[in-house]
């Protein structure tokens, strides 16, 4: 019996001892961020983590609730490393090992701005990263994180739905897809960086799904060309100027540029995209051309996308001003003329084929290029589409089509590879052999 209070007194003090090194540790170290101090901190909360600490905070000492609250201060502050942050967090979740010590870590410390600082980090460690679904624990994080997301609290809403965004993305999950109500509801949100963070997660979920047609349809488009272009130039901040255009914007507008019909919407969209604050104008491509003089950080791919939505603008307004100025009929008469060009030519060769001074390869270049042409403006100059289809399956199409396919020069083959792909299915396209 002797022995076995010896041992409980013995173990007391060790606690005791720990907790008042644990204790002077945190002190050096909030005095102090030095690696030296980052050292003995972390070896000393390692140590705490490895003793039996049952029903500690319910004891009504002193010395144990002075540790957590420096504990949870270091882990609440964003500067403090996520290793030694981890382990805090760890070490505190062993301490709520009982109800009291539960109540106690819930009613007697501000841990919701702990847990939003967690979040902050874990929304770092997964910005642009594949998470996969065997990770650990990743089931229960989405769980929480739906749960806190329907919630009330404010404080932990925002990180909540930034650390969504970057498991949807590229994670396409059923199980995150019954709370599509609730991230509605957030759009009309006052917090530039929630609405943001709402539709980069709605956008990874519903856009090839039914509820995503509805949301990004031809009637809302404008609405949410306006809304995320204000975003670029008025955003809450840094944060939320990044996730509009690396996790929505771009290559959500991107991807509308390869979609029928949707090219022409966007592109007079973000011409006639106003600012929302007041009906100040929003420069759209003064946005992206801005985007594109920012340094590009670590993996982030944010001033390609800019360049190659900015391209696709560009390459859509030329392509309205060109379909004002020619017809089918026009077209149509400058390829039969440049066809029988090439037909009557092509017994005239006397240079290699190929070579720049064969007046056959002018003559093949010019047509080619007029159906390239026709092809870009089928969809935008009446009876293009028609006239088109019609030429591809002329027999004279055969030579300047082969002269393309055979060149040395790549934007020559990639044409007539071009034009091939579309005459390829017709009824009447030629054999090249």
């Amino acid at each position: 019996m002797l022995m076995f209070l010896g041992k409980k007194k013995h173990h007391r003090m060790d606690i005791t001892t720990c907790l008042k090194s644990l204790l002077l540790a945190i002190q050096q170290y909030r005095g102090g961020r030095t690696a030296q101090n980052a050292a003995q901190l972390h070896k000393q909360v390692e140590e705490v983590s490895g003793l039996k600490c049952d029903q500690l905070l319910s004891s009504g000492q002193a010395l144990p609730r002075e540790c957590v609250s420096g504990l949870v201060e270091l882990a609440g502050n964003p500067n403090t490393s996520p290793n030694m942050t981890s382990s805090i967090i760890s070490l505190l979740a062993q301490l709520a090992c009982d109800d009291d010590s539960r109540e106690i870590l819930h009613s007697s410390y501000s841990l919701t701005s702990t847990l939003a600082s967690c979040l902050q980090v874990l929304l770092k460690l997964t910005y642009n990263t594949r998470i996969f679904q065997s990770t650990n624990y990743i089931h229960e994080l989405i769980a929480f994180l739906m749960t806190n997301i329907q919630s009330h609290n404010e404080d932990i809403i925002m990180p909540c739905l930034g650390l969504m965004a970057n498991l949807c993305r590229d994670n396409h999950s059923d199980n995150v897809k019954t709370f599509y109500r609730t991230l509605i509801n957030f759009l009309a949100h006052n917090s530039l960086t929630v609405v943001v963070f709402t539709l980069s997660i709605l956008a990874s979920l519903t856009l090839n799904e039914k509820v995503g047609e509805k949301l990004f349809d031809a009637k809302n488009i404008h609405q949410t060309f306006q809304l995320v272009f204000n975003i670029i130039v008025n955003g809450d901040g840094t944060l939320t100027r990044k996730y509009s255009v690396d996790l929505l914007v771009l290559e959500l507008l991107l991807a509308m540029c390869s979609v029928s019909g949707l090219r022409s919407l966007l592109t007079a969209g973000c011409r006639q995209a106003d600012g929302l604050d007041g009906g100040r104008k929003t420069e759209t491509g003064l946005a992206l051309v801005q985007w594109l003089s920012l340094p590009v950080e670590g993996a982030e791919s944010c001033s390609l996308q800019a360049l190659q939505l900015l391209n696709e603008l560009l390459e859509d307004s030329t392509r309205c001003l060109v379909s004002r100025q020619v017809s089918a009929q026009l077209c149509f008469t400058q390829v039969e003329s440049l066809l029988s060009c090439c037909h009557s030519n092509s017994s005239l060769n006397c240079h290699p084929p190929g070579s720049d001074n064969d007046l056959s390869q002018v003559y093949a270049d010019a047509l080619l290029k007029t159906l390239e042409l026709m092809s870009k403006l089928r969809q935008q100059v009446k009876d293009m589409e028609t006239s088109f289809y019609r030429m591809l399956q002329d027999q004279r199409i055969v030579t300047p089509l082969s002269l393309a396919l055979t060149s040395h020069h790549r934007e020559r083959v990639q044409t007539g590879l071009s034009l091939l792909f579309e005459a390829t299915p017709l009824p009447d396209f030629p054999s090249l052999v």
